[in-house]
């Protein structure tokens, strides 16, 4: 079972999660998820609230960071969580149906 617990204390933070699984694309094997710089553009919010929401994600286990070679790219996330990865591949294929 996920813990949200630490990850949601913002009432923000369950729809920024949202956002990030609504715009979830996969690339070799991964689930991409959006960069902090696109949540803080959709949600009108600060560098800091923004980065805050994604550490507690990853503090969860939920998300960690891909390593992006290029040093004038934003840093990108990966959903980690199998469970999270499996529905999100089973709703990509009934969306594509």
């Amino acid at each position: 079972m996920i813990n949200f617990s630490n990850a949601f204390k913002d009432e923000l933070a369950p729809s920024v999660f949202q956002f990030m699984l609504d715009n979830a694309v996969f690339e070799d094997q991964r689930c991409v998820l959006t960069s902090v710089p696109e949540i803080m553009r959709h949600f009108k919010i600060g560098y800091n609230r923004a980065c805050w929401m994604v550490e507690r994600l990853m503090d969860e286990g939920i998300v960690s960071e891909i390593k992006v070679e290029d040093s004038m790219s934003y840093s990108k996330y990966e959903l980690v969580n199998k469970y999270l990865v499996e529905m999100l591949r089973d709703f990509e294929r009934v969306k594509e149906n």
